[in-house]
């Protein structure tokens, strides 16, 4: 068997998000150790990247540069943009219902409701994907 230097990136999130990987897996540390014993490398280069700092810059990024855009996106492509921009800022929603005579509020309330759940790593990344989808299409 010939060893292949390897380069493992993971993605460090904070523990309470971190999932076990097909339920054996944990943590960096048996990672290492359940990859080791394989012996199909002959040495281990661990690069951590961070990626809320990196996805951080990449939505203040798009939350600036959305605001440029040439023509106003449509209702609906603004209340995307909206409601993962709350979910990723506030994370699920933390506001009563507005009442039925302010329609721009609850609109605003039932697309942020509608990403209930999601975190706010997700809503990010779904928010930059979203601004440059529009960027592209509008141009800025």
């Amino acid at each position: 068997m010939v060893n292949v230097p390897l380069v493992l990136i993971l993605s460090v999130r904070p523990l309470d998000t971190v999932e076990p990987w097909h339920g054996r897996i944990k943590c960096l540390t048996c990672i290492c150790e359940w990859l080791w014993p394989l012996g199909m490398f002959s040495s281990q280069t661990i690069i951590l990247e961070n990626h809320s700092s990196f996805d951080k810059a990449d939505f203040d990024k798009a939350a600036e540069d959305i605001k440029k855009l040439k023509t106003k996106p449509s209702d609906d492509e603004l209340k995307e943009l909206y409601s993962l921009y709350k979910q990723a800022t506030v994370g699920d929603i933390n506001i009563d219902c507005p009442g039925m005579l302010d329609l721009k509020g609850k609109a605003k309330w039932e697309a942020w409701n509608s990403k209930k759940g999601l975190s706010k790593e997700d809503a990010m990344s779904a928010y930059v994907s979203k601004a440059n989808e529009l960027i592209e299409k509008y141009g800025v």
